[in-house]
């Protein structure tokens, strides 16, 4: 009973520091790639959050040079999303990017788009899987969409699906 229980410990130790070890290397450069990670405490609980201040990425470029790029990505969580003529839909994870996003991660997308898809407020990438969910067989590149009632978003570009956890 000792050995079997040992032998399971050492099981779930090693698919730990697998998985663990596994995190975003799907991407090129994943020995290059930090997070910063907030720290939010209350009375209750200490929640950990990829999520920071829309200045930070600003503040990063401008204060370490030594960073060859710098992304700001904020998760929004789910959204509620419409485009004309078609009744809302539901999408599981929103993230908001600037235009250090494609420098950082390489999601493949056409050279042209590449430079300027996310320099300017208002511009979408999206994943395939989630223009097919919204748009069927119909191309989505220059449509509308409005996000929580409140945003309007064109579609400048979509990359491919299975390139990790960032789907959407």
């Amino acid at each position: 009973m000792g050995l079997t229980i040992g032998l399971c410990a050492v099981l779930i130790i090693f698919l730990f520091i697998r998985q663990e070890r596994s995190y975003d290397r799907h991407y090129a450069a994943a020995e290059d790639i930090y997070r910063v990670v907030q720290i939010t405490k209350t009375p209750n609980e200490v929640d950990y959050s990829a999520g920071n201040p829309y200045p930070m990425p600003i503040a990063l470029r401008e204060e370490v040079p030594d960073f060859a790029a710098v992304a700001g990505l904020h998760a929004e969580g789910s959204a509620v999303v419409r485009r004309p003529g078609v009744d809302h839909q539901q999408l599981g994870e929103v993230f908001y990017a600037d235009e250090g996003f494609l420098e950082v991660f390489n999601y493949e997308t056409s050279p042209k788009v590449r430079a300027s898809v996310l320099a300017e407020p208002g511009k979408a990438l999206i994943a395939q899987s989630t223009a097919q969910q919204l748009f069927g067989e119909e191309n989505p590149i220059g449509k509308t969409l409005e996000v929580d009632g409140d945003r309007q978003v064109t579609i400048e570009a979509i990359y491919p699906s299975n390139k990790g956890q960032y789907s959407t």
